[in-house]
């Protein structure tokens, strides 16, 4: 959670977005209105997501909203960054701009969380010079059994020997874990931390219109980090216990050139 004037300024880049053109009201993508009942069941399926079980569904603690003083505030400086609307097609795509910058001027250890990643020619180039310049690098993503999209999986796949070889640490969640990673966060030494929306994959640098918080609080980043460390032992391996299926799909995006639309 945020609060203060980042908050308005997160306002400002939903409101540009939802009043553009490239925002439709639902009910033109229905084939027929929603009644009354349906609209009710909406509300109801929102006010659920407060009641410990359905929390659970979507990996939020319990406890979340019973008791609002269990959250830490952490005091720092912060600012929004978003894609426009048309990003891809009329617009440029912002947020991978800034990405690449805040990489190029990295000067500490760098530690990447991506669910879906797939290494892109120009990321690649990238992870190559700062590892050449001496920047320690940390990459967490899911494995075969966490992931929720094999075929994404079998794209990243193909360069994790490419990642070893160039001495990047590299962890996955394991099955054993009985979760599946969802968050994108980008660490930039021990004060600054880049979060949101964002995989480092091609849709998300060409394609998605994505929301990325950058922040510089060293208490958060050390809190952050805490909740790193516990996966970073978790060494990247093959995972024998995957389905079948999980793993021929992982491997169609290994043998087909689909990688420029995962």
């Amino acid at each position: 959670g945020c609060r203060g004037p980042l908050c308005q300024s997160l306002e400002q880049g939903f409101d540009q977005f939802w009043c553009s053109r490239w925002s439709q009201p639902i009910r033109r993508l229905l084939r027929r209105r929603p009644g009354r009942m349906e609209a009710g069941v909406i509300n109801d399926f929102l006010l659920s997501l407060t009641e410990p079980t359905v929390a659970a569904i979507y990996d939020l603690p319990p406890d979340l909203f019973e008791d609002p003083a269990v959250l830490t505030w952490h005091p720092g400086r912060a600012e929004v960054l978003f894609d426009r609307p048309g990003k891809g097609l009329v617009s440029r795509p912002g947020t991978a701009r800034y990405l690449w910058r805040r990489l190029g001027e990295c000067q500490g250890m760098l530690q990447l969380v991506s669910p879906y990643l797939i290494l892109t020619r120009g990321l690649r180039r990238e992870l190559q010079r700062l590892r050449r310049q001496g920047i320690a690098i940390r990459l967490l993503t899911n494995s075969l059994a966490s992931t929720d999209v094999p075929l994404v999986h079998g794209a990243y796949y193909r360069h994790r020997p490419w990642l070893l070889r160039q001495g990047i640490g590299l962890a996955e969640l394991p099955a054993s874990s009985g979760l599946s990673l969802h968050a994108k966060l980008i660490l930039l030494g021990e004060r600054e931390a880049l979060l949101g929306s964002f995989n480092l994959d091609p849709r998300s640098f060409h394609l998605n219109t994505e929301l990325m918080l950058r922040l510089n609080s060293g208490p958060l980043c050390a809190e952050l980090q805490a909740w790193l460390t516990h996966w970073q032992g978790v060494t990247a391996e093959p995972d024998p216990v995957s389905p079948w299926w999980r793993r021929l799909i992982a491997r169609l995006s290994h043998w087909l050139p689909l990688r420029p639309w995962l």
